[in-house]
């Protein structure tokens, strides 16, 4: 399992925030990337799902940002990062009636930009959320604020996840490969 989530850490890593879209065009591209779950552990009961998720607005056309869903053998639930807020409710859509989910174990916004928490709100409006992991530099943003007030105001504890950071979600190994930064420099970007 840890060789597919370090697969899967190495595809985000290289294709969040590119400058280029990454939408998918084709129907075979959708089936390859969306349903994961075929890909992944294929031959046990016990299947690392992830999706990436893609959405348009009223006119067909892409909505941008970020947005992934995994669910662990042991059926938690991750979302990492939420899109831009034009996407909430067809993410919401997705969670509650494509995967049957009803609550997040883990909500991770990887860093505070619009397009990668735009929907984390209502997200924790429409969902019990357990965990809040973040980068700990929170942008100096209306959006990044009313988010880490909801996320104080429903007594969800928000953890700093840095570089050297390891955990276990049933059997997968994470380790967190970014940010490189000590919490005193992430305070600087944040503050000065």
């Amino acid at each position: 399992m840890k060789k597919y989530l370090y697969l899967f850490l190495t595809f985000f890593t290289f294709f969040s925030c590119s400058t280029r879209p990454t939408y998918i065009n084709t129907a075979f591209e959708k089936d390859l990337i969306i349903n994961s779950r075929q890909i992944l552990n294929a031959d046990s009961s016990e299947k690392l799902e992830i999706y990436f998720p893609l959405f348009t607005d009223n006119n067909n056309e892409p909505i941008g940002g970020d947005g992934i869903v995994i669910i662990f053998p042991n059926k938690s639930v991750m979302v990492i990062d939420g899109f831009y807020s034009s996407a909430a409710n067809s993410f919401i859509k997705f969670l509650k009636e494509d995967l049957k989910i009803e609550k997040i174990d883990y909500l991770v916004a990887t860093h505070f930009h619009a397009d990668h928490i735009g929907s984390f709100s209502k997200i924790l409006d429409s969902f019990q959320v357990l965990n809040f992991y973040s980068n700990g530099a929170p942008l100096n943003s209306s959006l990044s604020s009313s988010l880490l007030e909801k996320v104080k105001q429903l007594g969800i504890t928000e953890t700093v996840l840095k570089e050297g950071d390891y955990f276990k979600i049933a059997d997968v190994s994470i380790d967190v490969l970014w940010p490189s930064l000590s919490e005193k420099d992430l305070y600087k970007i944040h503050y000065e």
